[in-house]
């Protein structure tokens, strides 16, 4: 019998269920490619166990941002179902032992997190060990953010696989677009990880490459946990960053380069300090400010004379540890680009919140995700007030 697409309204989240298959379309796009792994869409493919539940599970905090748990629309157990997830696999068949020990771990935290009812790991006949995660349906942040209307940030490999060049192109930024959808954007962001830190996950690799955004539902979801942590605080040493710059370094993709702009300066292992819930609001800062001008803080770019990739790794991090990036609405305002009146107010807030997480000490940055999206709640009523008053002049 043919896979039914089964009604989201119809809702028995603790009945037992027989997963037969997890497949993915592999000619479409990927959504992520990072550190070995590889995301796709895919379909889920069970049936309902035959005999009961009597056993329910333990409450939990969930992610908002998880679709509910489906239900099955045929009480006999030979009727297949079937429901859209994202697929994570191993770019090669033949994954290395850490590998194979990331991809539990990742599964694990998630686990943690009760992400969706359909959360899943198994081994299948032609991807081999795959996780099958509940999806919220949209798009990459970095396809939000360089969807033609901000200045695009490129990083692409020269003829040397061990170089790379990079150039901006100017279109206008997205404060032209939509200020208020950026404040959205950033307020489900804060919102998402608040859910992360109550749950004692510290998700360490930010970066608008793995995080999935839904502009229409203002919906995100994370997608890679591999450098998760499940402690409270965690002190990076040197010779972990040095591990995680080789890594880097043999990455045949470029992604794990670029997420170094995106890592905190107590993550460098060049500070004696621990990671805690405040390294995560140090990327979500990063984020903010690339989706204002286009383009992280400190961007992987190579010199003319060309530079080794952990030249360029050396390079951003001595930049994460030392220098102050411009605030946005420095940058902006001083750009050939024209900031609309109605803009000025909420954009100078929301560029001091940014640079409020851009902070070098976690001391000096918000203390917890609520406190950020309190701060963003407030940019946003003082924007919508901004455009009620000048739209009541322009009418006047």
């Amino acid at each position: 019998m043919a896979a039914q697409t089964p009604r989201a309204d119809l809702i028995s989240s603790h009945e037992p269920i027989q997963i037969l298959d997890i497949h993915v379309n592999k000619d479409e796009e990927a959504i992520l490619l990072s550190r070995g792994f590889i995301v796709r869409r895919g379909q889920l493919v069970y049936t309902a166990s035959s005999t009961s539940s009597s056993t329910q599970s333990k409450p939990s905090t969930r992610l908002s941002s998880s679709p509910p748990p489906l239900s099955i629309l045929s009480s006999s157990s030979s009727d297949l179902i079937s429901v859209p997830v994202l697929v994570k696999s191993f770019q090669r068949s033949s994954p290395s032992d850490e590998q194979i020990q990331r991809m539990r771990y990742e599964y694990m935290v998630m686990q943690r997190l009760g992400v969706g009812t359909f959360l899943s790991m198994h081994t299948t006949h032609d991807l081999g060990l795959v996780i099958a995660i509940p999806e919220v349906q949209g798009s990459s942040l970095a396809r939000f953010i360089y969807s033609g209307s901000a200045p695009h940030h490129h990083l692409a490999r020269t003829s040397s696989s061990s170089h790379y060049s990079s150039h901006i192109n100017t279109h206008p930024p997205l404060i032209h677009l939509d200020l208020e959808q950026i404040i959205l954007c950033a307020m489900t962001l804060a919102e998402h990880l608040h859910l992360h830190h109550v749950n004692g996950i510290i998700n360490k690799s930010l970066s608008p490459s793995n995080i999935l955004y839904n502009q229409d539902a203002n919906r995100c979801q994370f997608l890679d946990y591999s450098q998760a942590s499940m402690l409270e605080r965690e002190h990076i040493n040197i010779n972990m960053m040095t591990s995680n710059m080789s890594r880097s370094v043999s990455d045949v993709d470029g992604t794990c380069l670029d997420q170094w702009a995106y890592v905190a300066p107590e993550q460098t292992g060049r500070m004696n300090r621990t990671v805690d819930l405040r390294t995560d609001l140090y990327a979500v800062g990063c984020i903010l400010y690339n989706m204002l001008v286009g383009q992280p803080p400190f961007p992987p770019t190579a010199s003319t004379h060309g530079e080794s990739t952990t030249d360029i790794i050396l390079k951003i991090v001595h930049s994460h540890l030392s220098k102050v990036p411009v605030d946005p609405f420095t940058m902006l305002s001083n750009s050939a680009f024209d900031i609309p009146s109605s803009h000025r107010a909420g954009l100078y807030v929301l560029s001091s919140i940014i640079m409020k997480s851009l902070s070098k000490i976690a001391e000096d940055r918000h203390q917890s995700a609520s406190g950020l999206l309190k701060d963003l709640g407030q940019c946003l009523h003082l924007l919508k007030s901004a455009a009620s008053k000048f739209g009541n002049t322009n009418s006047s």
